[in-house]
């Protein structure tokens, strides 16, 4: 069993990343002080977890005829994520892929406070891993390359390229359903940002319910709504 702690090659503490979600998932990200870590049959996208077809044709080949899928739907299926988008700006597609009406919520933070806010709400856990997910071409290209031969579970097909995705991963968590990971808000929130089409009245709303549960932050209108000075 792999224990400790991993962050990919080259992703800084200061990088930033961003979580669209919908507001009602919001107020429950406030009321229990938690955040979501799905499994992979939680998903829309059923490819999550699987290990990409050319570990069994290429370097691997003895592997996967000792049983090497059934290990790694194994290792897939007792490991829960939580995902982000990595950018220093707010993006029009994530508010389009990740906010299902007008009433859309970003909350923002970076690499390094994420890590240690999991780490320290996992202390049960021995592996906690934060990884850019690698967009790779399933039926030609290997996995990211790690100690565990678990580089697969930061996989994704290129179609996913435009989600520039952060994933934190905790692995070895029996069950069968996701899991909350309580953490101090406060520390985790930089920014919250509303979709352009939130409206305008239910702002106020939502920073009173931002202020009861402790966290000092101004509710920002969106950047996308800005005029340009002529």
């Amino acid at each position: 069993m792999a224990s400790g702690l991993e962050v990919s090659a080259g992703l800084y503490g200061d990088v930033k990343i961003w979580r669209y979600m919908d507001v009602g998932q919001f107020l429950q990200v406030l009321h229990s002080s938690s955040l979501y870590f799905a499994r992979k049959h939680e998903v829309e996208d059923k490819w999550e977890g699987v290990h990409p077809q050319s570990q069994g044709r290429k370097g691997l080949r003895d592997l996967h005829a000792a049983g090497w899928p059934s290990f790694a739907e194994k290792v897939a299926g007792e490991a829960v994520f939580n995902c982000w988008h990595e950018n220093e700006h707010e993006s029009v597609a994530m508010w389009n892929l990740y906010t299902s009406g007008r009433e859309g919520v970003a909350i923002q933070t970076t690499v390094g406070n994420l890590f240690w806010l999991v780490r320290e709400g996992t202390v049960h856990w021995p592996s906690v891993r934060v990884h850019r997910v690698s967009y790779v071409d399933y039926d030609q290209e290997e996995p990211p390359q790690s100690a565990d031969n678990q580089g697969f579970l930061t996989c994704k097909r290129r179609s996913y390229a435009h989600e520039r995705e952060v994933r934190v991963i905790i692995q070895y968590v029996p069950g069968n359903v996701g899991m909350l990971i309580r953490m101090d808000l406060k520390r985790l929130i930089q920014r919250i940002v509303v979709a352009p089409t939130y409206p305008v009245w239910a702002i106020g709303a939502l920073q009173d319910a931002v202020e009861r549960a402790g966290i000092s932050v101004k509710v920002e209108s969106s950047d996308l709504l800005r005029t340009p000075e002529i």
